[in-house]
């Protein structure tokens, strides 16, 4: 039913990846990646069919590289260590705090 859902712009959707996690609550898991990648969450305006406006905020400008990355990442329980470098577009390892 994408078609008729502003989340995912009203458009067919195709599965580009499937992660199964074990043992983790979706709610934290989804929130924790909408964290990880809000400096380059999409900012964008999408009109229904009555020309209704809607801010989809599940979209980001992001490697599925990257993705398949911090998925693992969250997984290992490690996602506080890293940061994603915007300028590089690449997952860091946080420097250690003294």
């Amino acid at each position: 039913n994408s078609k008729k859902e502003p989340i995912y712009l009203f458009a067919e959707v195709e599965v580009v990846a499937i992660y199964r996690c074990f043992n983790l609550n979706t709610h934290i898991l989804e929130n924790a990646i909408h964290s990880f990648f809000n400096d380059v969450r999409l900012d964008i305006e999408i009109k229904d069919s009555r020309g209704m406006p809607h801010r989809p905020r599940e979209w980001f400008s992001v490697p599925l590289k990257i993705i398949d990355e911090v998925v693992g990442i969250l997984v290992a329980g490690e996602i506080g260590r890293y940061y994603y470098d915007t300028s590089t577009g690449q997952v860091i390892i946080k420097a250690p705090q003294d």
